[in-house]
């Protein structure tokens, strides 16, 4: 690989480093002061079209963003199935199946083999497991439910059932004043299947 340095940028493109340009990743994976743009607002790298060269720095030894690179897989790959996107999935399955993965890439290509096995399933489900697959999908690290901010989100049904799925909301500690941003699962007990929504319930026309 190539090497790339902060010489070959003008001061602009430094500030405005974009995942979608190669050369971009070349230079920003090896250099601890490199930003992509936006990242001071949260991980830029959470879209599928980032997969591959995630998975190709990722898997680098001298790369020093691997954290970052990490907690993007996890996220993706908890989106992508929360929101039952099959292209998406299909993408992320490949791409674990001839991949060498230990330690914490590991545990992402372990992760994805049990969300996938969820995806497949079409037996019943329990409402204690329909709880726990709702943490798995709405918190955002599949380890997340040993910090201490985990221990005071609530997962709760709700009573409401359209066609068949059972309504999960789950609160999540917000400041005190600030506006309540509830997380909705409906969940099928009956043939897993789920659906998701972010603040506001599903009505029985959006299942």
């Amino acid at each position: 690989m190539n090497k790339i340095t902060k010489d070959q940028f003008d001061e602009r493109e430094l500030e405005e480093l974009n995942p979608r340009n190669e050369l971009h990743w070349k230079l920003w994976a090896y250099d601890d002061e490199c930003c992509f743009e936006m990242e001071w607002d949260g991980n830029q790298l959470i879209f599928i079209e980032f997969l591959k060269p995630m998975l190709k720095y990722v898997t680098d030894p001298n790369c020093i963003k691997k954290d970052t690179i990490l907690e993007a897989l996890f996220e993706l790959a908890r989106e992508e199935f929360r929101g039952r996107h099959d292209s998406s999935i299909t993408q992320i399955v490949d791409s674990i199946k001839d991949l060498k993965a230990e330690g914490e890439l590991g545990e992402w290509c372990k992760y994805v083999s049990w969300l996938n096995k969820l995806y497949l399933y079409r037996g019943k489900f329990r409402e204690s497991e329909a709880i726990n697959l709702c943490k798995y999908m709405i918190l955002p690290h599949p380890n997340y439910d040993e910090l201490e901010k985990a221990r005071y989100c609530t997962f709760s049904f709700t009573g409401r059932v359209l066609k068949n799925y059972s309504e999960i909301k789950c609160l999540v500690p917000m400041p005190e004043g600030a506006l309540e941003l509830p997380e909705y699962m409906y969940i099928n007990l009956n043939e897993l299947d789920w659906k998701y929504n972010f603040r506001l319930p599903l009505e029985l026309n959006d299942i």
